[in-house]
């Protein structure tokens, strides 16, 4: 941007407190002023520390993704351990991801799940094979039908071709 622009990319609302309190402290440097900001609310400890037995990069992922939230999206996987497991290789989303968007972020879709929970498609169109891993996870996780996610994967499918994209 240009000096004095400032862009802000993405908030979630994990993490716009935060995101909040460096822009107004950087536009407190534009202004030449010395900003006072209130503290933040206390983050829990058990938001900061990584839980037994949680491998340390799946810990990182939940707390860069979901901020202090990130313990309640891990409790999704307490009694499913394989949900801390990737969809597939080749993107780092996490199956607990996925399961929570669809239960506790309300997903209603597979186009809302890629562009705005776990934000896969806003920029570049998944391979197949993770495609048809995320449907067998949707499929025998969450109830989706084998014809549910025909229609599903049509419409997104069609997302991309919009947005160009060869998938």
């Amino acid at each position: 941007p240009r000096p004095g622009v400032l862009r802000i990319d993405s908030v979630k609302y994990t993490t716009a407190p935060e995101i909040a309190r460096s822009v107004i402290l950087d536009i407190g440097r534009i202004l030449g002023r010395k900003i006072r900001t209130m503290p933040l609310a206390e983050v829990p400890a058990s938001a900061q520390a990584i839980p037994n037995a949680v491998p340390e990069a799946v810990w990182l992922r939940l707390k860069d993704r979901y901020g202090y939230h990130a313990a309640t999206v891990l409790k999704w996987a307490s009694s499913h351990p394989q949900w801390l497991q990737p969809v597939s290789l080749e993107e780092p989303v996490l199956r607990v991801e996925v399961m929570y968007a669809l239960r506790e972020e309300m997903a209603v879709s597979l186009c809302d799940l890629l562009f705005r929970r776990i934000d896969v498609g806003s920029t570049h169109a998944p391979s197949e094979a993770w495609l048809t891993a995320l449907g067998e996870l949707l499929t025998a996780e969450a109830g989706w039908d084998a014809e549910h996610w025909a229609s599903e994967i049509a419409s997104v499918k069609a997302c991309f071709a919009r947005m160009g994209c060869n998938k």
